[in-house]
């Protein structure tokens, strides 16, 4: 059976703009990645609580936009993808990755984590690489070797150093596609 599903592409990015403007009003550093995800950068005074913090900005979201969303905090942006894909699984929407991630990464197969995919976990599976955590603690060299920059900047990542900064317009992509199906 197919099922057809209208897509309303002013819709979502009226809604993805409200959202983009809401994050605003809470730190000035914000990095929309795509239509639906975005990073924020905040620092807060010592003895704050980010989950606080992360639940007023899902209910402001929720009040002001009317979609729920899932907010998730950590040192680095492929742990804070890792604590958002969690933070959805939560009632509260909300999820701060701990210091000493290893219980979380440990239970995270390679293939969900950011950069990696379909087509390079299984080259690490073969390697005896089947989680996140044996990814965060594997040898920098022999990733190196086998593989790219750009996993190795996954490894850091995973390890709570943030290592993919954000991005310029001088490095954003320099092309645009817009497709549709199904008019």
């Amino acid at each position: 059976s197919l099922i057809l599903k209208s897509s309303n592409y002013e819709l979502y990015g009226d809604i993805s703009r409200r959202v983009i403007a809401t994050l605003y009003e809470f730190t000035p550093d914000v990095e929309q990645y795509s239509i639906d995800e975005a990073f924020i950068h905040v620092n807060l005074p010592t003895g704050s609580d980010y989950f606080d913090f992360g639940r007023k900005v899902r209910q402001t979201i929720l009040q002001w936009v009317g979609i729920p969303c899932g907010v998730g905090f950590a040192s680095s942006k492929t742990l804070a993808k890792i604590a958002n894909h969690i933070a959805k699984k939560q009632h509260s929407g909300v999820f701060v990755m701990a210091d000493n991630s290893q219980s979380v990464l440990e239970k995270l197969p390679v293939s969900e984590v950011w950069g990696v995919g379909r087509r390079l976990a299984p080259k690490l599976e073969a390697l005896g690489i089947r989680t996140a955590w044996q990814l965060a603690t594997a040898d920098e060299s022999s990733i190196r070797k086998k593989f790219n920059v750009t996993l190795v900047k996954t490894v850091h990542e995973l390890r709570g150093e943030a290592v993919f900064e954000q991005e310029g317009p001088e490095e954003l992509s320099q092309s645009i596609s817009c497709s549709r199906s199904f008019g």
